[in-house]
């Protein structure tokens, strides 16, 4: 999972990202949102994260899947030894904590990964940062001949922890007058935090499906 969401250093471009966020568009999401709010409750969501040796899928390596279905409490975990050809950098591996030399085979862990999946059913694939997860899970897919494709429908927590901070629903610690919205500073705000230092993909899927159903819950303030 990427940490956070790339800052914006030029201040008309904050003010142009704030603006757009706030849009009216986004201000009727947030109804539709809360129109919905116990047809969200029911969605069949498989929430994912994963921990990589980079940011970049095309040349890192995925290291390890984690995987939580919060309806079934059903879950899946598999580290997964670095794929030939991929890369590992220093500052990634001090993070997850992962020896990349230890894991499973890619393509054994991407085929069980497939076959968990696919025991969830119909579902809606959420996260945080969630393009980021899916696109090294798509690379690694592509790199062991698999054709699957994770589902088109994604629900991304960080977009809907800035959608509630933009309208009062959600108090997020802020940094240069800008919201923060990676994993650890919604937990912040949600009253809760992770248990260890060291990310861990199962952990933070159950984190963020956490946070997901706390956010649902506000739409009702």
């Amino acid at each position: 999972m990427q940490s956070e969401l790339p800052e914006c250093q030029d201040t008309n471009m904050r003010e142009l990202l704030i603006i757009e966020e706030i849009s009216e568009f986004t201000r009727k999401q947030w109804e539709y949102l809360k129109e919905r709010e116990n047809k969200m409750r029911e969605l069949p969501i498989v929430v994912i994260d994963t921990e990589t040796g980079g940011l970049d899928c095309n040349t890192d390596a995925l290291l390890s899947i984690g995987a939580y279905n919060p309806k079934t409490a059903e879950e899946f975990y598999i580290q997964i030894k670095a794929a030939d050809g991929t890369e590992c950098g220093l500052v990634a591996l001090e993070v997850n904590g992962l020896n990349p030399n230890e894991g499973e085979l890619e393509t054994n862990a991407m085929t069980m990964f497939a076959k968990w999946l696919a025991r969830q059913g119909d579902h809606v694939i959420a996260g945080a940062n969630v393009k980021f997860d899916i696109g090294f899970i798509e690379k690694a897919f592509e790199r062991v001949g698999l054709r699957y494709h994770l589902s088109h429908r994604v629900l991304d927590v960080q977009s809907m922890a800035f959608m509630a901070y933009s309208l009062g629903r959600l108090e997020l610690p802020t940094r240069d007058n800008l919201p923060r919205v990676n994993v650890d500073s919604i937990l912040e705000a949600l009253g809760t935090r992770r248990e260890e230092d060291k990310h861990n993909a199962l952990e933070d899927a159950k984190l963020t499906a956490l946070a997901i159903q706390s956010i649902l819950e506000k739409c009702n303030g």
